[in-house]
């Protein structure tokens, strides 16, 4: 609903509608009615349920509804006046109009008649004084014979003067106020009203008033004289209804609904409506709906309102190549291309299929009443289905130079078009197809890739080890060795000995010498660390040199929070290397990948320029490397193949992501001999600020955080914020966990009892490794150092730092 409240008030207007509800009325500056004395709120005019309601202040405010006294909220309808200190509201309520008249009482004083000679000498000459007594006269007690009927007479008279002052001085004055002003009014009741100047004197009780006027409907209300109180009336004459014609062009048959209410179709004529403002709706099938507000006369006049109907739809012509296409709206079939079709305002989706050529879409958007003719829709023949097998499997799968997948697998190739297929298998034979396929057609291809080899001359000492080759049991360690070409695990174990393992690839065309000594079991080297000299790259990056090394890696059973994929074994790394002291920030990744965007969590953002990088892949982080190797000159560590980034075999000079033996080296080797178990000094949890982990200050953002710990950073942090470890590394926990190198898998490669040299994780893999605990962790499990997660997929705690060899 969306009334208007007018206002009339001491020659003023002033206009309101629903949403300025409630009015306040008072003496006070903000009240929309105002008082010239009284309390600052006296009433309140509101609404319910679209009616309008008055209520007091108080019960004491002193409020009169049609002369009643209010204590409680009532009912407004029109005609209601409602008198308020020296205000009178006067209420005409007519559909969506309410208009209020207020009258003060200076408007309505009574001017009594001029004083002249005519009136009696002894008549008060102040208002509210009584009115002297007549002088008493002599009165003859002897009458005239046969004046009997006067003597009637006279009492007759006398009781009708006795009766009249009676009803003088027990009548009450009342106003009847009647708008617009009518041409006849009568008030009839029991004692009769007599009407005295403007106003009317009448005994308490009801009465019935008549009002007409021309044009307007004839109005019979009752009102109530009050024995106290002011008898004013308000009353109001509501328009004839008018008679109003409705049509519609170009066609008949709309709907008409006036105030949401159905009145027929057009065209519609002679339609009774009351005078006034009212909501029109025309609704016509395929047209677009009118909604118009009209505004009746009234007063039984005549009027005519026509309205033109403007299509719903756009007529749209769709051409295929080759014709003969069905076009579908979702599953709505439409027909069949060349086609020329209506479609209502706004985007459609529509779909062309034939048989035997790929489904074709086409994005439309129209407006109502336009024509619009697409361009040409070509359809493409159907693809074919091929499914690739080999013997083994796991085959690299090529087509027309590009990577798909690995067998076997199924392929979905252009029609009618020649493609080359090749297959590739490390330690085997590449295999080529060419092949053409018919639309929509299915074939099987199946290849025999056979192996190639290498030769190994394997020399141990002693001289009668036990070989394992891939876990099994081989013979005698040293010999000649056939192998296919492809990576091996040699295990080599004598008693008394520890246990030794080599990775291997042999060469198809070159034979290799490999010379395996096994150590005493009591000769084993004790952990030990060389940490040498920094460097500072040219992209800024300050790096560490460390190793060589021989270490342990994992965590015992024992350990409180270990898991199952965090087995001990001793490492050893041969080949010094260097990683970065710190994580790289977004500042520094911008450089390379220059929108970049590392985003925000619950409104706190990610993205400062000192933060550490996140929301990256893996492979984001390696091409990031490959970058830095170029500014310096050095061979890449990664090659592009399709959308992915594959390790360079064998391991080159240039920046890469440290291997995992390489991470645990720096995080957990700074204390001599025995590994580090947490990022900090002591025990869990840490009993010092000592870097960026779940506290307190993320509360509101993560399910559980350390107790008693706030580092001040609900999220990331910006990088080198905290103490760096006895290394000289800063953030290798806490911050954002890193990107390995490696492949993840969740057994290592070998057990305790021997040593990995210069691990660099399984030859393939879907995940790869993650290293560190982050601003996300709190649990004694995640914040220990030898901790073991993985990835494959951009996280906003995970970023990485760069490592690269030293040589």
């Amino acid at each position: 609903m969306n009334r208007l409240l007018t206002i009339y008030q001491q020659g003023e207007v002033y206009e309101f509608n629903d949403g300025d509800l409630p009015l306040t009325i008072g003496s006070g500056a903000g009240a929309h009615i105002h008082l010239s004395a009284g309390r600052a709120v006296e009433a309140h005019i509101a609404d319910s349920r679209g009616h309008l309601f008055l209520q007091p202040a108080d019960d004491t405010s002193g409020v009169y509804h049609n002369d009643t006294l209010l204590s409680s909220s009532v009912w407004i309808k029109s005609g209601d006046y409602i008198r308020i200190a020296d205000i009178t509201l006067h209420f005409h309520v007519s559909g969506d109009r309410v208009e209020i008249r207020v009258v003060t009482d200076q408007e309505n004083v009574l001017t009594p008649p001029a004083p002249s000679s005519a009136a009696p000498a002894n008549q008060a000459t102040e208002t509210g004084k009584r009115q002297k007594k007549l002088p008493r006269t002599a009165v003859s007690l002897s009458r005239p014979p046969g004046d009997k009927k006067l003597r009637y007479l006279a009492g007759g008279i006398l009781l009708l003067l006795i009766a009249a002052a009676a009803f003088v001085l027990t009548a009450r004055s009342i106003e009847v106020l009647v708008t617009p002003a009518p041409e006849k009014i009568s008030i009839s009741g029991f004692p009769p009203v007599f009407k005295f100047g403007s106003r009317y004197l009448a005994l308490k009780g009801e009465y019935t008033v008549r009002a007409s006027r021309p044009d307007y409907q004839e109005l019979t209300t009752t009102i109530t004289v009050k024995e106290n109180g002011r008898n004013q009336f308000n009353l109001t004459l509501e328009k004839l209804p008018g008679s109003v014609d409705i049509a519609s062009k170009p066609l008949a048959g709309a709907e008409v609904f006036i105030d949401d209410l159905l009145m027929g179709t057009t065209p519609l004529t002679d339609l009774e409506i009351p005078a006034g403002e009212h909501q029109l709706r025309l609704v016509q099938e395929r047209y677009l709906t009118i909604e118009q507000v009209i505004q009746v006369e009234g007063l039984g006049r005549q009027q005519h309102f026509d309205f033109m109907l403007s299509p719903a739809w756009a007529e749209v012509t769709l051409v295929s190549e080759p014709a003969g296409a069905w076009v579908f709206a979702g599953k709505t079939e439409l027909g069949r291309t060349p086609l020329t079709m209506e479609l209502t305002g706004g985007k459609h989706l529509l779909t062309l299929r034939k048989e035997r050529f790929s489904p074709a879409e086409v994005n439309l958007e129209v407006s109502a009443g336009g024509r619009y003719t697409p361009r040409v829709v070509t359809l493409l023949p159907a693809p074919a289905t091929v499914v690739v097998k080999s013997t083994p499997t796991g085959a690299a799968v090529s087509v027309d130079g590009a990577f798909k997948g690995i067998t076997p697998i199924s392929l979905s190739l252009s029609s009618r078009e020649q493609h080359e297929i090749s297959l590739s298998l490390s330690g085997h034979q590449e295999k080529k197809s060419r092949i053409t396929l018919a639309p929509d057609t299915s074939r099987e291809l199946s290849f025999t890739l056979p192996p190639e080899h290498g030769i190994i001359f394997l020399t141990t000492e002693p001289a009668d080890a036990e070989l394992l080759i891939d876990g099994q049991v081989h013979g005698p360690a040293t010999g000649r060795l056939r192998l296919t070409a492809t990576r091996h695990t040699l295990t080599v174990r004598a008693r008394g000995y520890k246990t030794a393992r080599r990775t291997v690839t042999p060469g198809k065309e070159h034979s290799r010498q490999l010379n395996i000594r096994l150590q005493p079991v009591a000769a084993l080297s004790e952990p030990k660390i060389i940490t040498q000299k920094k460097k500072i790259t040219a992209a800024g990056h300050e790096m560490i040199r460390l190793g060589p090394a021989v270490f342990m890696m994992g965590a015992s059973r024992s350990e409180p929070g270990r898991r199952a994929n965090e087995q001990l074994r001793q490492v050893e790394i041969t080949i010094p290397f260097y990683l970065a002291a710190r994580e790289v920030t977004n500042d520094q990744f911008r450089r390379f990948k220059t929108g970049h965007r590392s985003g925000q969590v619950d409104g706190r953002t990610l993205d400062g320029g000192s933060q550490p990088v996140v929301m990256v892949s893996w492979e984001e982080a390696a091409g990031y490397c490959n970058w830095l190797s170029k500014q310096e000159g050095l061979d890449p560590c990664y090659r592009q193949e399709n959308s992915t980034m594959v390790a360079v075999n064998p391991v080159t000079n240039g920046y890469r992501l440290p291997f995992e033996a390489e991470w645990t080296c720096a995080a957990r080797m700074a204390t001599g001999n025995h590994p580090a178990r947490y990022p900090w000094a002591g025990s869990f949890p840490p009993q010092t600020v000592s870097g960026n982990y779940g506290d307190e200050a993320a509360s509101s953002l993560l399910p559980m955080v350390i107790s008693n710990y706030n580092d001040g950073h609900p999220v990331t942090a910006p990088v080198a914020g905290f103490p760096a470890n006895k290394n000289g590394f800063f953030d290798i926990g806490g911050n954002v966990s890193e990107w390995c190198h490696d492949f993840y898998t969740p057994r290592n490669l070998s057990g305790a009892d021997s040593r990995d040299v210069d691990p660099t994780g399984p030859a393939a893999g879907t995940h790869h490794v993650v290293r560190g605990s982050s601003w996300r962790d709190s649990t004694i499990t995640e914040l220990r150092l030898s901790y073991r997660s993985y990835s494959r997929h951009p996280k906003n705690d995970l970023g990485f730092r760069v490592a690269r060899y030293a040589r």
